[in-house]
């Protein structure tokens, strides 16, 4: 083993992630060093509709907000803090704060036919096949 290629490992480490030398190889939650996927969603399709589920555990409808331009779905928001009571943090692996997050959809949406529910901490949003498509355009 070459300690010399070692140590320049964990200056990187040091410098690009938090001083976690695993997480640069192998970011928590999977993905690429340094981008974090919050909140988690999954897409699927079916013959009539695109559905978007994304992962909202104790947010209400009035913590974030959904906007859709295209192929691309824009979720902004806040989780909830501690109340205002002063705590002392024993163990955090949940998120908190603000989040910003955009998901690039299959194929061009039309907002105004797109149906949004939040139930059990899930939001779902469907988006019918077939609204929109791209068209080319000609050059003369």
């Amino acid at each position: 083993m070459n300690l010399d290629r070692l140590k320049e490992w964990m200056e990187l480490a040091r410098k690009f992630g938090d001083g976690d030398l695993w997480d640069l190889p192998f970011p928590p939650g999977g993905g690429f060093p340094g981008k974090t996927f919050y909140p988690a969603a999954d897409i699927v399709q079916t013959a009539e509709e695109t559905i978007v589920t994304i992962e909202l555990p104790g947010l209400r409808k009035e913590d974030f907000h959904l906007a859709v331009s295209g192929h691309i779905l824009r979720l902004t928001g806040k989780t909830g803090e501690s109340a205002g009571r002063e705590v002392k943090s024993i163990l955090s692996e949940r998120f908190h704060g603000s989040f910003d997050r955009e998901i690039r959809l299959p194929h061009l949406v039309d907002g105004s036919r797109a149906a949004a529910r939040l139930a059990d901490g899930l939001l779902t949003v469907r988006f019918p096949r077939g609204d929109r498509t791209e068209e080319e355009i000609r050059v003369e």
